[in-house]
């Protein structure tokens, strides 16, 4: 069989024509963004100062661009349909200076070959348009027809002769935030060219020529958003760096709102990326990533944008002056607000709007803390205070703490055991259940369990001790109360007198706007409030309505990946650990806790059931026993 293989591939031949385009059209044509950025590229080209895209179910049916550019003779539309055919390099020494978007001659014959394609296009001088048809990379028609100076280009059926490449495409609002994300990236970096798309027939971006970078970030992420952002303005040997750069009190969850632009190209480079990172090092929180517009100015001789086929990724010829130069332009730009003296925090908002219950409020069935802004002297030591523990929870005869050992040598999560089962001795691998009248006579002696380092909290045993984690267990806890409520939409809604206000971009408001029946199961009711803005009504009382922008930004991020829909089993699951961060304040660790608070989480702990690991999986108990002490005493 192997020999039979090796044959068939010893037999060099030219691949057909249809063949190579669909090779060159994987390359080039990922998805219905990738023709989108091809065709915005075209037009920008052509000194296009107005562009319109039109799409049909996220660009899987139709995508149309159109432009005012230059236009193309008959001649010259029928040469661009041919592979290899350019205006923009003509010898090897062009590839050393590359000043335009495309210069390849792979983008239109590579969409035209997997698709249904349409040019319809003339010059200002031209009496008439020329319109040509092409199915699947064959020319059907050349015909004169009226039209409009400039070019617009028309894709439909995209991989209809490729049903293995269809198969690979995601859902409509998936495509669609890839394409909103494409068209935002020209956009920032074009601000005097006026941007339109429309999808489905619905305006989602409307971008008139801005005067300058500020005033295209406020029309597509509106005013309040430009108001977190510092100008960066930096000169360096052969570089210039502009742009914009993010408070530290506005980070996101990924680095989704991270753009680099090389003379106007979005670009993709490892080195700009660290630049940034290092810029922000000691201003935000571990896991947060700044918000961050770069766009440098060099000679292109200065840089290689010919090594990935769509272009996105460049290679700088000296990447660590480059790195340099953006990350002291970021650095000298957080220093005109003082930024290392600023809190980190997400989005700052106007004061908290009232919110009333819709009915009774039933005591809130989740340990909470109060909001950071308040006074630790203002907390209650009973249970209406900072922990209220979880309602509704099996009686104490039918509740046990189960621990192994090998809990205590390797971290791994406890296992469960039959209630009243005893350990054998000399079984020290299998569970053990801890007394349950134990736990019962911590609570009614008024005994509190000792916290170490304002971060543990140890339970001592007639042979050994429990070492909790505080801030695991507590995340578990309030992980489990909302799980129950929103499970059971037993939550108490509050409505909110003056609705809370979010904005999105635009790839990310489509997106929201979609599934907002996923968010009414989270308990947050949003209503969309125009120009990519939504309003929040009401929520359930669980979460902190500072938290609220962040959730949704976090959500939506996890959508416009598609992870979330891989997986439906596990969605709900991922959406709650999600939704924990929208939770009032949780123990942290180094929090010093009163007696009182310290027996209440104990009280919650019993209240659980294995494995005892905290949402993200940590442990949140392990265990150091009597053997332990006396071997590292050398008493054994």
């Amino acid at each position: 069989m192997h020999g039979d293989v090796c044959l068939r591939m010893a037999r060099i031949r030219v691949l057909p024509d249809s063949v190579a385009n669909q090779i060159a059209a994987g390359e080039v044509v990922e998805r219905p963004a990738s023709v989108v950025k091809e065709l915005i590229e075209n037009s920008l080209d052509a000194c296009a100062r107005r562009l319109s895209i039109e799409i049909v179910s996220g660009g899987k049916r139709s995508i149309t661009v159109t432009d005012d550019g230059l236009g193309m003779t008959e001649d010259e539309a029928l040469l661009c349909l041919e592979r290899y055919a350019t205006s923009k390099v003509s010898s090897v020494s062009d590839l050393d200076r590359i000043g335009t978007f495309g210069f390849r001659g792979e983008a239109l014959p590579s969409i035209a070959s997997v698709s249904k394609f349409e040019l319809l296009t003339r010059t200002k001088e031209a009496v008439a348009a020329t319109r040509i048809e092409v199915v699947g990379g064959t020319v059907k028609k050349v015909s004169s027809v009226g039209g409009p100076a400039g070019t617009r280009i028309s894709v439909r059926n995209l991989f209809f002769n490729v049903p293995a490449r269809a198969k690979f495409l995601k859902s409509t609002a998936t495509e669609l935030s890839r394409i909103l994300d494409i068209v935002q990236r020209h956009a920032l970096a074009n601000p005097d060219i006026a941007f339109r798309l429309r999808h489905n027939g619905k305006t989602v971006v409307e971008a008139p020529p801005a005067e300058n970078l500020s005033g295209r970030v406020a029309l597509l992420w509106g005013v309040d958003f430009v108001r977190h952002l510092v100008p960066i303005e930096f000169s360096g040997p052969k570089t210039r760096v502009t742009g914009m750069a993010g408070k530290p009190s506005l980070t996101r969850s990924n680095r989704s709102h991270q753009f680099f632009f090389l003379n106007r190209r979005p670009v993709v480079n490892r080195a700009l990326t660290g630049a940034v990172t290092e810029a922000y090092r000691t201003l935000i929180p571990s896991g947060r990533f700044p918000v961050a517009i770069l766009m440098l100015e060099m000679d292109p001789g200065e840089v290689d944008v010919n090594v990935h086929p769509t272009k996105r990724e460049v290679r700088f010829r000296q990447e660590k002056t480059v790195h340099d130069l953006a990350a002291a332009a970021t650095r000298e730009a957080l220093a005109q607000i003082g930024a290392r003296a600023a809190e980190p925090a997400v989005l700052s908002k106007p004061p908290e709007p009232v919110a009333v219950p819709e009915s009774p409020a039933a005591e809130t069935t989740v340990p909470v803390r109060p909001e950071p802004s308040a006074e630790r002297s203002t907390r209650s030591s009973t249970s209406g205070g900072r922990f209220v523990l979880a309602a509704e929870q099996p009686p104490p005869e039918q509740r046990q703490l189960v621990e192994t050992e090998s809990s205590r040598l390797d971290g791994q999560v406890p296992t469960s055991r039959a209630a009243g089962q005893e350990k054998a001795p000399g079984t020290d691998d299998e569970p053990r259940v801890v007394p349950e009248p134990f736990y019962e006579a911590i609570i009614s002696s008024g005994e509190a369990p000792a916290q170490i380092f304002n971060t543990y909290l140890v339970l001592p045993l007639e042979e050994r001790a429990l070492i909790i984690d505080q801030h695991a267990l507590h995340e578990r806890i309030t992980y489990e109360a909302l799980k129950n409520e929103l499970n059971n939409e037993s939550f108490a809604r509050q409505q909110l007198l003056v609705p809370l206000t979010v904005e999105l971009p635009p790839s990310s408001a489509a997106i929201l706007e979609e599934h907002l029946d996923i968010f009414a199961r989270l308990g947050v009711e949003i209503e969309p409030f125009g120009h990519n803005s939504f309003a929040v009504t009401s929520m359930c009382s669980l979460f902190s309505e500072s938290k609220i922008d962040d959730l949704i930004h976090r959500v939506v991020e996890e959508m416009s990946q598609g992870d979330l829909f891989r997986d439906t089993d596990q969605m709900w699951e991922s959406l709650l650990v999600l939704s924990l961060s929208a939770c009032r304040s949780s123990v942290k660790a180094g929090d010093p806790l009163s007696p009182e608070e310290r027996r209440e989480l104990i009280a919650g702990f019993r209240r659980l059931t294995p494995p005892y690991t905290c949402p993200h999986g940590r442990p949140i108990v392990t265990e150091l026993t009597r053997d332990d002490l006396e071997r590292s005493f050398k008493r054994r």
